[in-house]
């Protein structure tokens, strides 16, 4: 019997107060609790595999988590209409 599994599900984020507050999309460990929701895979209640964050205004990022972390290939499209950005993160860094 595994330890622990891969599953889907959407997380909502009940502590959100952003308030359109511009996103750090070059360093997501500083995003804290300024997100909507989350629609994921998820292992042992990690954000691992494919995920994406929404935020206030209709920006989002769409990419890969590694223990809870942006971590590999992304897109963070801007709610502004502005070309959405394509890069790769580590442990959350853009990098």
């Amino acid at each position: 019997m595994p330890e622990s599994f891969c599953f889907d599900k959407i997380s909502q984020n009940q502590k959100s107060d952003i308030k359109s507050k511009e996103i750090n999309y070059a360093d997501f460990g500083s995003l804290g609790d300024d997100w909507i929701s989350f629609d994921g895979e998820f292992i042992a209640d990690e954000k691992n595999g494919y995920g994406t964050y929404f935020f206030e205004g209709n920006s989002k990022f769409s990419g890969n988590f590694a223990a809870d972390s942006v971590d590999g290939v992304g897109t963070f499209t801007f709610g502004n209409g502005a070309p959405p950005l394509i890069g790769e993160w580590r442990n959350n860094i853009l990098v």
